[in-house]
């Protein structure tokens, strides 16, 4: 073998060494990458990790639903036979493959309504996001208002009762009883009667006197 020969049968080994250097470091890089974990790995329920995760369906994988009383939905991931991923959804859909009814309020219904195949397989799990209600504001009271220092407070006003029998009349004065069995009549007759009768005695008394010591002279 001349000079050229060997120089040739050089390069064809140099260049058989470095395919299979490369094929093998390929090869080594391939294991490498795929043995790395993808985010679907470490978090088997992303994007709904942080919720509760891992809700079974019925027997035969067409319906799944889950109560989060008090607490509101707010998604869910499905996961649906043998796919790697899971689908999310933040609100209801009605229709297709799957029915999704609930997100919004405190339970939530996923439903396979599509004919079973390979576009549309069983339920396998699904996973729920949710959140605490909203709290209902609570109304402020009206404050009651405050009289200003030193005012008074007007009195209310309080009806007294009047007697039935007075109401509308007034009594007229009782009459005196007459006296001596008079009638009544004119009162200076009445009245001058009895002062004649006093003179009368006067005088009689001092008629008496004087015949007295007439006597005794």
């Amino acid at each position: 073998m001349n000079r050229k020969d060997q120089t040739l049968s050089s390069g064809v080994l140099v260049l058989i060494a470095i395919v299979i250097a490369v094929a093998v470091f390929g090869a080594v890089s391939f294991v490498l990458l795929d043995s790395q974990p993808t985010s679907a790995d470490a978090d088997p329920h992303a994007p709904c990790s942080g919720g509760v995760t891992g809700i079974e369906p019925d027997a035969g994988q067409n319906i799944a639903t889950h109560d989060a009383s008090p607490d509101i939905v707010t998604g869910v991931c499905l996961k649906a036979g043998n796919t790697e991923t899971h689908s999310f959804f933040d609100e209801n859909i009605v229709g297709g493959c799957y029915t999704i009814t609930g997100i919004g309020t405190s339970s939530v219904t996923i439903q396979r309504t599509g004919a079973p195949g390979p576009s549309c397989q069983g339920i396998s799990h699904i996973d729920v996001l949710e959140r605490p209600p909203t709290p209902t504001p609570t109304p402020t009271p009206t404050p009651t208002a405050t009289p200003p220092a030193g005012a008074t407070a007007t009195p209310t006003a309080t009806a007294t009762a009047v007697p039935t029998a007075t109401l509308g009349q007034t009594q007229a004065p009782s009459a005196l009883p007459a006296t001596g069995g008079e009638q009544a009549g004119d009162n200076s007759s009445s009245s001058a009667l009895p002062l004649a009768l006093s003179g009368l005695a006067i005088l009689g008394g001092a008629g008496a006197l004087a015949a007295a010591a007439r006597r005794r002279r």
